[in-house]
């Protein structure tokens, strides 16, 4: 996760590390040996089972909002010329 400009990803990250969700990688410890570890780690150990109830869906939601509020009919909205 990017620390910069801002950190919301470097937080969430270290939040979703420790529910056990992800493994990062933050930009000040990224060598190609940290990444060596951390990818042999993963291969020997595997990747935590995931969380009961973990809602990955966000994106179905977003679509679900918008179709809600899109509405391709025409509108009975009229310009006035001056």
């Amino acid at each position: 996760p990017r620390t910069t400009p801002r950190l919301e990803q470097a937080i969430r990250a270290d939040l979703w590390r420790g529910l056990g969700i992800v493994q990062p990688l933050f930009p000040d410890d990224l060598t190609p040996r940290s990444m060596a570890n951390a990818v042999t780690s993963i291969l020997t150990d595997g990747m935590s089972a995931p969380i009961q109830g973990l809602d990955m869906g966000g994106l179905d939601r977003v679509i679900d909002r918008f179709t809600e509020f899109w509405n391709p009919e025409p509108c009975d909205a009229f310009a006035v010329r001056m």
